[in-house]
């Protein structure tokens, strides 16, 4: 799904079937302008990923909100995460770090 033109407005709709078919346990959403807000509509589906990517998805410092938090904390299987090309300062890498712990398979 790496570049299709994915927007907050449908996050909502891609949030939902991917909810449905738990079988998927790889994503690449990188070059979508997403947003960090849009993170929210993801939080369940995200849960069974082993790959989450999200490269230049216009995501900022509201990367630090809890439900970036919260989909961190439940994606106990990830093994890989990709967020470069984003606008994440220190700060934020900072407040990622207790939902990272979670990730007991991140590489």
């Amino acid at each position: 799904m790496e570049k299709k033109g994915i927007t907050r407005k449908s996050c909502s709709n891609l949030g939902n079937a991917l909810k449905e078919n738990s079988s998927v346990r790889h994503i690449i959403l990188s070059g979508n302008e997403l947003g960090g807000d849009a993170m929210s509509y993801f939080a369940e589906s995200f849960k069974y990923m082993e790959t989450i990517e999200l490269n230049y998805c216009d995501i900022g410092c509201e990367l630090s909100s809890k439900s970036v938090m919260d989909i961190l904390s439940l994606c106990s299987g990830l093994s890989h995460l990709e967020i470069q090309g984003n606008k994440i300062d220190s700060s934020s890498i900072g407040m990622l770090g207790p939902g990272l712990g979670e990730c007991l398979a991140l590489k």
